[in-house]
């Protein structure tokens, strides 16, 4: 049986190929010197034209299959890793942007001991609880799980118990 997002991907599927069909018919009548183009299949005109968000709902139906921990894991030691560099390099970035606005509206100042990257990562996890209070969406606790995981891994990398 087909989940939602797997019949409606199949309902574009079918919509971007009649288009593509009627596109070339269309340009034969217009100009009959044409050589005939090369006929496109659902599948291929399917995997070059499917929107991005169709994309999204299938992988996020793939991630189910898994733990919420298990997806987690694999996000911040995979995905996220090789998009955004190193968590505490990315982190601590953050960290020195926001202390700099914080700064700026008065809010910090240089008696503050300054933020770190776990401070960044558990104020991360409070925004997805934050988040979690207003609707459930799984991605908040699949993303808290792995910031709460990244503060245990830049402990574990600065040699701190």
């Amino acid at each position: 049986m087909k989940t939602k997002s797997a019949k409606k991907a199949a309902a574009v599927a079918k919509m971007l190929h009649t288009r593509e069909v009627n596109k070339q018919k269309k340009m034969a009548e217009m100009n009959p010197n044409l050589k005939p183009p090369l006929r496109i299949t659902p599948a291929e005109s399917v995997l070059d034209n499917i929107p991005r968000s169709l994309l999204r709902t299938v992988k996020q139906e793939e991630a189910m299959k898994k733990s919420a921990i298990e997806e987690a894991k694999d996000i911040i030691y995979n995905d996220r890793e090789k998009t955004y560099g190193r968590p505490d390099k990315n982190l601590n970035t953050i960290a020195n942007l926001w202390e700099t606005y914080l700064h700026s509206r008065g809010l910090f100042n240089e008696n503050s001991h300054g933020l770190t990257a776990t401070d960044v990562a558990i104020m991360q996890v409070l925004l997805k609880i934050a988040r979690h209070g207003n609707m459930y969406k799984r991605d908040n606790i699949v993303d808290g799980i792995g910031y709460l995981a990244l503060v245990d891994r830049i402990r574990e990398e600065l040699g701190q118990p």
